[in-house]
């Protein structure tokens, strides 16, 4: 819910994608860890990161996206610019998701 608790939008990308590549990432265990709450506003940054690393998790995608509230937020809070916005998520990408990036 707050990239800053890992470090920022960068460092959270970083460890979603290090899970979507391990042989133990599951889906539906995600989908299940999530149903105790996440915010609209994480729900939206995950779907941005899910939608690009992990495509292929139907079910957790259309279960994000029933949890988008009204609104956008940035992904990354710290980064005062804007971004690109991803409405269907409702998120700024005011960073660069690719894992060569600084």
């Amino acid at each position: 819910m707050h990239p800053a608790w890992l470090g920022g939008g960068r460092m959270l990308a970083a460890v979603v994608r290090e899970a979507v590549q391990s042989d133990s990432f599951s889906s539906e265990r995600l989908l299940g860890e999530l149903s105790g709450g996440i915010s609209g506003g994480g729900a939206g940054r995950l779907g941005v990161l899910l939608e690009r690393m992990a495509p292929h998790a139907h079910g957790l995608l259309a279960a994000l996206r029933a949890r988008i509230k009204t609104g956008y937020v940035r992904f990354d809070p710290s980064i005062k610019r804007k971004g690109k916005l991803i409405t269907r998520w409702g998120v700024w990408l005011n960073i660069s998701l690719d894992s060569d990036a600084e």
